[in-house]
C-alpha cells in the first residue's frame, strides 16, 4: 500500500506555471528522484529569454525545434550553468524535463555560438546581468 502524496504549487510571476508543471511532471515520471526546490534564477532566465526573443515560455520549454526556440534554450542553459553554476539536471527539469546530456550539449553549442555570433554573446551577457541574484531556499 502506497502513501498518499499531495503536491502544493505556488506560482509567482509570468511563465512560472509551465515551469511548475514541468517539475511536477518530472517528479511523477521519476518519483525516485530527490525532491528539490528550483532556485529562482532558472525561472528568471526563462522569463528573460522569453522577453528578449519575443517567444512564449511554452515554446522555449516545449519540444519545438524552431531555431529561435533552440537559440533561446541554449542561452538559458549557458547562463544557468556557466554563470550561476546550476546542475545540468536542474536546468533540464525546468526546461521541459530534458535529460542532463541534452543540456550538456546545449551548453557546448552555446560556448561555440558565443565565439561565432556577436548577437548571441550579447544576449547571454544581458541575461547574466539582468538575472536576479540567487535567494537561498
Amino acid at each position: 500500500m502506497s502513501a498518499a502524496r499531495a503536491i502544493i504549487v505556488v506560482v509567482e510571476g509570468e511563465g512560472q506555471l509551465s515551469l511548475a508543471l514541468s517539475a511536477i511532471n518530472a517528479a511523477l515520471v521519476a518519483p525516485e528522484l530527490k525532491v528539490w526546490r528550483p532556485r529562482p534564477v532558472i525561472g528568471d532566465l526563462i522569463d528573460l529569454a522569453a522577453r528578449e526573443t519575443n517567444l512564449p515560455v511554452a515554446m522555449i520549454c516545449g519540444q519545438s525545434r524552431d531555431p529561435a526556440a533552440v537559440r533561446a534554450r541554449q542561452a538559458i542553459c549557458w547562463v544557468a550553468h556557466r554563470r550561476f553554476h546550476r546542475s545540468l539536471s536542474q536546468i533540464g527539469v525546468l526546461l521541459g524535463g530534458r535529460d542532463h546530456s541534452t543540456i550538456h550539449n546545449a551548453v557546448d553549442r552555446a560556448d561555440a555560438r558565443r565565439t561565432r555570433e556577436q548577437d548571441f554573446l550579447t544576449l547571454t551577457e544581458r541575461m547574466s546581468a539582468a538575472a536576479k541574484p540567487e535567494i537561498a531556499l
